[in-house]
């Protein structure tokens, strides 16, 4: 039976710019990666209707899924900008606990609490919620930044996952690339930071290029 690993994250280009390079490793590997995405993205463009940019932007999770080797794309659906109040909402702590369920994961990533983005703080919010009850406790679960310059989160005493992303980093390139809709703000903006940490990680870790994400469980 091949391995799952669950990536949760608030937008359709947060698991490219945190962890592309991991998730194509890991689907080189024949590990089955499913991204599960909050919302649509839809309020993400200052001239597009949501519904437009809605539809654009899973598109380009499609392609990106192709490109990357993702498994299996889901939308939960959640308004853009507005997770932070999903908090409490039953129905959705209950999808994404049948998720995991089903899945049965031996790997979780999500965002981190450092994370200064408000939907991917309510991501972070909603996600430990579900993993902190009994039930859950017992999957491993890793954090990534996406928003921060640097990762702030950079404890002594917190484990840490560094992977070697040398031979996929320019997957992950083209898979930030994809999102076409996010020139203006968003994957685009963000490219020089992600070189940047890629960079930095992977002196770190003895190599040209890494990913680095922080074991909270």
């Amino acid at each position: 039976m091949k391995e799952n690993i669950l990536v949760f994250c608030a937008h359709s280009d947060d698991e490219s710019l945190a962890m592309g390079g991991t998730i194509a490793k890991y689907a080189k590997e024949g590990k089955n990666v499913i991204v599960v995405i909050f919302s649509y993205g839809e309020a993400s463009h200052l001239f597009l209707q949501k519904e437009v940019i809605a539809g654009i932007r899973q598109r380009e999770a499609r392609k990106v899924k192709k490109i990357l080797g993702i498994k299996e794309t889901i939308f939960l659906g959640v308004p853009d900008n507005k997770i932070l109040k999903d908090v409490k909402n039953k129905q959705l702590i209950e999808k994404i606990k049948s998720i995991i369920d089903l899945y049965k994961p031996t790997k979780i990533f999500t965002h981190a609490r450092a994370d200064p983005h408000r939907d991917h703080q309510g991501v972070n919010k909603i996600m430990m919620k579900v993993l902190n009850s009994s039930k859950y406790r017992e999957y491993d679960v890793y954090v990534f930044d996406v928003w921060n310059p640097i990762n702030i989160f950079n404890k002594r005493n917190v484990e840490k996952l560094l992977v070697d992303i040398s031979d996929t980093f320019e997957t992950k390139l083209k898979a930030i690339t994809a999102f076409k809709s996010q020139k203006i703000q968003g994957a685009y903006s963000l490219l020089p930071t992600v070189i940047f940490k890629a960079k930095a990680e992977g002196i770190y870790n003895e190599c040209k290029y890494a990913e680095k994400f922080f074991k909270i469980r």
